[in-house]
Order: C-alpha cells, then sequence, then structure tokens
C-alpha cells in the first residue's frame, strides 16, 4: 500500500511540474539526463512518443531490449528499477486507462524524450489540470 501511495505522489508531483513550465524541453528530472537521453535515442530513436501501447512497452521483445537500457543505469540513477507510473498518451493526464507501471528509468526516458522533443506540452497539459 505504501508503494502505491509513493507512486501516486510521484505521479501527481511530476504532472504538476511539467504543467507549471513554459519549455518542458529545459526541464532537469536528474543529473543524468543527457546520457539517459543519448542512450535512449540510440536504442529506441523509431519508439512513438505521442502515444505508446502498454504492450509495445511489455512484449518478449521489447522488454529485453528495455531490460538492457534499464541496467545500465543502475548505481547511476537511484531506485533506477522502482515502479513508476508513466502516462501512455501524451496529451492526457494520468487516468487508469493511460496509465502503465513502468520501472523509474524507463518512465525517465521517455519522459525526457517526450520534453525535450516537444511532445509533452505544458499548455494542453494545464488546461486537463484545473
Amino acid at each position: 500500500m505504501q508503494w502505491a501511495e509513493h507512486c501516486a505522489r510521484h505521479a501527481e508531483a511530476y504532472f504538476r511540474l511539467l504543467c507549471s513550465v513554459s519549455d518542458p524541453s529545459e526541464l532537469k528530472l536528474t543529473a543524468v539526463d543527457d546520457i539517459i537521453f543519448d542512450k535512449f535515442l540510440e536504442m529506441f530513436r523509431d519508439i512513438p512518443l505521442g502515444v505508446i501501447s502498454e504492450d509495445s512497452l511489455k512484449s518478449e521483445q521489447s522488454k529485453t531490449k528495455w531490460r538492457t537500457y534499464c541496467n545500465e543505469f543502475e548505481g547511476k540513477v537511484e531506485d533506477f528499477n522502482l515502479g513508476t507510473l508513466f502516462r501512455l498518451d501524451a496529451s492526457r493526464g494520468y487516468c487508469p486507462e493511460n496509465t502503465c507501471i513502468v520501472p523509474r528509468i524507463q518512465f525517465l526516458a521517455l519522459e525526457i524524450a517526450r520534453n525535450r522533443l516537444g511532445i509533452n506540452k505544458p499548455e494542453r497539459l494545464r488546461q486537463l489540470h484545473e
């Protein structure tokens, strides 16, 4: 139960942060954002960041590739494998049908990419948050 509460608080804090900035491309989520982003682009260049299906994140083939990626950040990102809520559709907020649980480093990789590539639109998300 405590883990679920932590996930919910993290999701709420991240969404508030995302809605509070005018340019998410400048948002820093960790001290190693550049490394996370560069490695993500190297391994997952073709992933559609606007809307991601849960199946595409959790298929056997996808899990193998993500496991390799995630393990590179053990010892570099605190709680790198902690379960974290992730929005499947970047244009929507957190809700049961738009959320899945992923390892923290996977959440960071996807959200850093969404922020830097202009997928996350704070002005749109603010309307959902009000």
